[in-house]
């Protein structure tokens, strides 16, 4: 595949993540739908028109789509750094969207079997600047407090901060949980 550029990575990332939204909005409109992938650039997608569907555009304003390309194209810039993949590529790249949207416009998205691709993702935001330091902080303690929550990482229906330690190897924990939190969790659960 040829190399793209990292705006031309970070569209890519919006025009899936627009499709996904639209999708939910307009039930699987085909002309919706196609009308998406017709674009060529974030400004024609922000300004879409399909049909009578005059509220597209108002759709992925309201979603946070420019404010997610922003985002993807200081991302695209450290992946392409690290070697990685840029261009929106299936299934796993949703998590881009998923957890941007989770602590960006707090969608309330979590998913217990993607922790370590979702962690990652979201310290490649924060490492990429496009989050705050306070919304990683915020993000590692929400990610404490779902795992606490989760029938996973209980013994007898209550937390088992040793059963979330060891979910993460030693190097990833400061990253993906809050450790004063967890500390807090464990003393309340003596």
């Amino acid at each position: 595949m040829a190399k793209i550029s990292n705006t031309q990575a970070a569209f890519s990332h919006a025009q899936a993540y627009a499709h996904e939204e639209l999708f939910k909005h307009f039930k699987g409109d085909r002309s919706v739908l196609d009308g998406v992938r017709g674009c060529k650039t974030i400004k024609e997608l922000l300004s879409l028109v399909v049909g009578e569907h005059k509220d597209i555009s108002e759709c992925l304003q309201d979603c946070g789509l420019k404010e997610f390309y922003k985002a993807m194209r200081k991302v695209c810039k450290v992946l392409e750094k690290e070697g990685g993949y840029t261009e929106y590529g299936g299934t796993e790249d949703r998590g881009w969207f998923r957890v941007w949207g989770s602590i960006v416009l707090n969608s309330g998205y979590f998913c217990i079997w993607d922790l370590g691709r979702d962690v990652s993702m979201a310290n490649t935001l924060y490492e990429s600047g496009a989050i705050s330091e306070d919304q990683i902080k915020t993000y590692r303690v929400k990610v404490t407090l779902k795992m606490a929550g989760n029938d996973q990482f209980m013994t007898n229906g209550r937390p088992d901060t040793t059963k979330i330690e060891a979910h993460w190897k030693p190097e990833w924990i400061n990253k993906a949980i809050d450790l004063p939190l967890l500390c807090a969790l464990r003393m309340a659960t003596i």
